[in-house]
Protein backbone atom coordinates (compact mmCIF):
# COMPACT_ATOMS: atom_id res chain seq x y z
CA UNK A 1 0.00 0.00 0.00
CA UNK A 2 0.77 3.78 -0.57
CA UNK A 3 2.92 5.00 2.98
CA UNK A 4 3.94 7.73 5.15
CA UNK A 5 7.16 7.63 6.11
CA UNK A 6 10.02 9.08 8.31
CA UNK A 7 7.21 10.67 10.64
CA UNK A 8 6.45 12.43 7.54
CA UNK A 9 8.90 12.98 5.38
CA UNK A 10 7.84 10.83 2.59
CA UNK A 11 5.06 9.29 0.81
CA UNK A 12 5.52 6.72 -1.36
CA UNK A 13 2.94 5.30 -3.75
CA UNK A 14 2.16 1.35 -3.70
CA UNK A 15 5.40 0.89 -6.07
CA UNK A 16 7.51 2.70 -3.20
CA UNK A 17 8.61 5.73 -5.15
CA UNK A 18 8.53 8.56 -3.03
CA UNK A 19 5.09 11.16 -4.64
CA UNK A 20 6.22 13.16 -2.11
CA UNK A 21 9.39 14.67 0.18
CA UNK A 22 10.10 16.86 3.17
CA UNK A 23 13.94 16.29 4.15
CA UNK A 24 16.40 17.67 6.65
CA UNK A 25 19.08 19.91 5.37
CA UNK A 26 22.37 18.34 5.09
CA UNK A 27 23.64 21.20 6.58
CA UNK A 28 22.03 20.47 10.08
CA UNK A 29 23.94 17.86 10.84
CA UNK A 30 26.78 19.68 11.80
CA UNK A 31 24.62 21.17 14.55
CA UNK A 32 22.65 18.16 15.01
CA UNK A 33 25.17 15.45 15.00
CA UNK A 34 28.16 16.95 17.36
CA UNK A 35 24.89 16.99 20.49
CA UNK A 36 25.00 13.22 20.42
CA UNK A 37 28.79 13.07 19.62
CA UNK A 38 29.96 15.15 22.59
CA UNK A 39 27.28 13.37 24.61
CA UNK A 40 28.15 9.88 23.85
CA UNK A 41 25.17 8.85 22.28
CA UNK A 42 24.62 6.24 19.48
CA UNK A 43 22.39 7.63 16.81
CA UNK A 44 21.91 6.48 13.53
CA UNK A 45 20.99 8.86 10.06
CA UNK A 46 17.74 7.61 7.73
CA UNK A 47 18.68 8.73 3.80
CA UNK A 48 17.46 7.34 0.82
CA UNK A 49 20.32 5.97 0.50
CA UNK A 50 21.15 3.50 3.68
CA UNK A 51 22.09 4.51 7.39
CA UNK A 52 24.84 6.06 8.58
CA UNK A 53 26.73 7.38 11.59
CA UNK A 54 30.39 8.07 12.20
CA UNK A 55 30.13 5.83 15.20
CA UNK A 56 31.82 1.72 14.54
CA UNK A 57 28.59 -0.68 12.99
CA UNK A 58 29.33 -2.86 15.82
CA UNK A 59 28.78 -0.45 17.80
CA UNK A 60 25.42 0.84 17.25
CA UNK A 61 24.38 -2.30 16.50
CA UNK A 62 25.41 -4.00 19.31
CA UNK A 63 24.14 -0.44 21.92
CA UNK A 64 20.39 -0.58 19.15
CA UNK A 65 20.32 -4.40 20.22
CA UNK A 66 20.65 -3.99 24.33
CA UNK A 67 18.03 -1.54 24.34
CA UNK A 68 16.10 -3.60 22.44
CA UNK A 69 16.40 -6.03 25.18
CA UNK A 70 15.36 -3.18 27.86
CA UNK A 71 12.62 -1.84 26.19
CA UNK A 72 10.53 -4.81 23.63
CA UNK A 73 12.27 -8.26 25.51
CA UNK A 74 14.86 -8.65 22.09
CA UNK A 75 18.00 -11.22 22.60
CA UNK A 76 20.89 -9.74 21.17
CA UNK A 77 21.73 -12.63 19.30
CA UNK A 78 18.46 -11.41 17.27
CA UNK A 79 20.59 -8.28 15.69
CA UNK A 80 23.55 -10.54 14.60
CA UNK A 81 23.36 -11.89 10.80
CA UNK A 82 20.73 -14.47 10.23
CA UNK A 83 19.01 -13.20 13.35
CA UNK A 84 14.98 -12.04 13.21
CA UNK A 85 15.95 -8.79 13.50
CA UNK A 86 18.78 -8.18 11.38
CA UNK A 87 17.46 -6.46 8.62
CA UNK A 88 16.70 -3.48 11.22
CA UNK A 89 18.38 -0.06 10.23
CA UNK A 90 20.95 -0.61 13.22
CA UNK A 91 22.06 -3.41 11.07
CA UNK A 92 23.19 -1.78 8.21
CA UNK A 93 24.82 0.98 9.04
CA UNK A 94 27.74 2.47 6.97
CA UNK A 95 30.30 4.35 8.90
CA UNK A 96 31.67 7.70 7.92
CA UNK A 97 34.42 9.97 9.36
CA UNK A 98 33.73 13.54 7.67
CA UNK A 99 30.73 15.70 8.21
CA UNK A 100 31.12 17.59 5.40
CA UNK A 101 31.81 14.57 2.99
CA UNK A 102 29.19 13.15 4.05
CA UNK A 103 26.77 15.85 3.24
CA UNK A 104 27.73 15.82 -0.49
CA UNK A 105 26.87 12.66 -1.10
CA UNK A 106 23.68 12.13 -3.59
CA UNK A 107 21.17 11.33 -0.98
CA UNK A 108 18.76 12.91 1.22
CA UNK A 109 18.46 12.70 4.87
CA UNK A 110 15.10 11.59 5.95
CA UNK A 111 15.84 11.52 9.92
CA UNK A 112 18.41 11.32 12.22
CA UNK A 113 17.63 8.65 15.56
CA UNK A 114 19.45 8.89 18.55
CA UNK A 115 18.69 6.17 21.39
CA UNK A 116 19.90 4.75 24.57
CA UNK A 117 18.46 1.70 27.11
CA UNK A 118 19.42 4.99 29.42
CA UNK A 119 16.45 7.54 29.36
CA UNK A 120 18.21 9.90 30.98
CA UNK A 121 20.84 9.81 28.12
CA UNK A 122 17.99 11.29 25.74
CA UNK A 123 16.59 13.56 27.70
CA UNK A 124 19.91 14.82 28.59
CA UNK A 125 20.17 15.91 25.23
CA UNK A 126 17.05 17.16 24.21
CA UNK A 127 17.49 20.85 25.67
CA UNK A 128 20.34 20.94 22.72
CA UNK A 129 17.05 21.14 19.65
CA UNK A 130 14.96 23.10 21.75
CA UNK A 131 16.36 26.45 20.24
CA UNK A 132 17.65 24.63 16.76
CA UNK A 133 15.67 26.40 13.16
CA UNK A 134 14.58 24.30 10.60
CA UNK A 135 13.73 21.34 12.61
CA UNK A 136 11.13 18.98 14.73
CA UNK A 137 12.53 16.62 17.06
CA UNK A 138 10.16 13.85 19.14
CA UNK A 139 10.44 11.33 21.10
CA UNK A 140 8.42 8.05 20.29
CA UNK A 141 9.51 6.32 23.73
CA UNK A 142 11.59 8.60 26.13
CA UNK A 143 14.74 6.63 25.31
CA UNK A 144 15.02 7.85 22.14
CA UNK A 145 14.89 11.12 20.17
CA UNK A 146 13.80 11.79 16.27
CA UNK A 147 14.87 14.76 14.52
CA UNK A 148 13.43 15.70 11.06
CA UNK A 149 12.73 18.29 8.65
CA UNK A 150 10.21 21.27 11.04
CA UNK A 151 7.70 20.54 8.13
CA UNK A 152 8.38 16.50 8.18
CA UNK A 153 5.19 15.53 10.36
CA UNK A 154 2.47 13.00 9.75
CA UNK A 155 -0.69 15.19 10.02
CA UNK A 156 1.26 18.04 7.53
CA UNK A 157 2.26 15.39 4.86
CA UNK A 158 -1.64 13.70 5.09
CA UNK A 159 -3.04 16.71 4.51
CA UNK A 160 -1.00 17.33 1.52
CA UNK A 161 -1.61 13.60 0.07
CA UNK A 162 -5.32 13.71 1.02
CA UNK A 163 -5.82 16.82 -1.24
CA UNK A 164 -3.87 15.12 -4.23
CA UNK A 165 -6.01 12.13 -3.94
CA UNK A 166 -9.21 14.52 -3.66
CA UNK A 167 -10.23 13.34 -0.42
CA UNK A 168 -11.90 14.91 2.26
CA UNK A 169 -10.47 14.90 6.05
CA UNK A 170 -13.92 14.07 7.41
CA UNK A 171 -13.09 10.12 4.75
CA UNK A 172 -10.18 9.67 7.04
CA UNK A 173 -9.04 7.51 9.65
CA UNK A 174 -6.07 8.34 11.58
CA UNK A 175 -4.72 5.32 13.97
CA UNK A 176 -1.51 6.31 16.14
CA UNK A 177 0.43 5.33 19.22
CA UNK A 178 3.35 7.68 19.92
CA UNK A 179 4.22 11.89 19.72
CA UNK A 180 4.98 11.38 16.28
CA UNK A 181 1.24 10.95 15.92
CA UNK A 182 0.39 13.90 17.17
CA UNK A 183 0.01 16.06 14.06
CA UNK A 184 -2.22 13.44 12.61
CA UNK A 185 -4.91 13.50 16.03
CA UNK A 186 -4.62 17.66 15.92
CA UNK A 187 -5.74 17.86 12.07
CA UNK A 188 -8.25 15.08 11.47
CA UNK A 189 -11.29 14.48 13.54
CA UNK A 190 -11.53 10.79 13.25
CA UNK A 191 -8.34 9.87 15.11
CA UNK A 192 -7.50 6.90 17.61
Amino acid sequence: CSAILGNGAQYCNKEGKAIMDCYLDKEMLKEILPVFIENNTPYMIFTTNGFYSTLKPDYVRDRFAYRGSVRFGNKMEDFLPGGPMSDSPACQIQQFDSIDEFIKKDLDIIKVEAFSHDESEIQKVLPYFKDMKKIAYLSSYPDNVEITNENAQKGLILEKVIDLLNIKKEEVIVLGDGMNDITLFERFPYSF
